[in-house]
């Protein structure tokens, strides 16, 4: 039986967090906005500059769900002064 396994993200990652980000962002928004917008946000929200500072900021921590080792979904826990309320 295949089993989806959870790993935690490193630098070593980035690449595949960006990825997986990216996608998600897209099957999720963009039919309610403009490619203009979706692109304008994934630059900003997903640049490797971005995600390097929240993997290395110890109040954050980001998880794969990995399937046949395969990447399937990702999970951002924000804690402390990371913490938002949106």
């Amino acid at each position: 039986m295949t089993e989806i396994e959870i790993k935690k993200v490193t630098l070593s990652d980035i690449d595949q967090l960006q990825k997986i980000g990216r996608q998600t962002f897209y099957e999720t928004f963009a039919t309610g906005n403009t490619e203009e917008n979706m692109t304008k946000y994934s630059d900003e929200r997903f640049s490797a500059e971005k995600l390097t500072t929240e993997l290395n900021d110890n109040n954050a921590e980001f998880y794969f769900a990995t399937l046949n080792d395969n990447v399937i979904g990702y999970l951002k826990l924000n804690f402390g002064q990371s913490q938002t309320k949106h």
